[in-house]
C-alpha cells in the first residue's frame, strides 16, 4: 500500500470520529494531524506533478 494512501485512510477516519462528541483535545490532536498529513500530501502532489491535487491540500493546510 503506498504512503498516500495510509495518509488519506488515517486522516478519513480521524475527521469521520470527530463527528462524534469528543474531548477538546482531541480536536486539537486532529488539526495537528492534519496539519501534518495535509502537508506531506501536497508536498507527493507537487513532486507528482498534480497541479490540482497540490491546490487542494494547501488550502485545507491553510484552513
Amino acid at each position: 500500500m503506498k504512503k498516500t494512501t495510509v495518509i488519506k485512510l488515517i486522516l478519513s477516519i480521524l475527521l469521520v470520529v470527530c463527528v462524534f462528541d469528543m474531548p477538546y483535545g482531541f480536536y486539537q490532536l486532529v488539526r495537528f494531524i492534519a496539519l501534518i498529513g495535509f502537508g506531506i500530501l501536497a508536498f507527493n502532489a507537487n513532486q507528482e506533478n498534480k497541479k490540482t491535487e497540490l491546490i487542494i491540500y494547501v488550502l485545507y493546510v491553510v484552513k
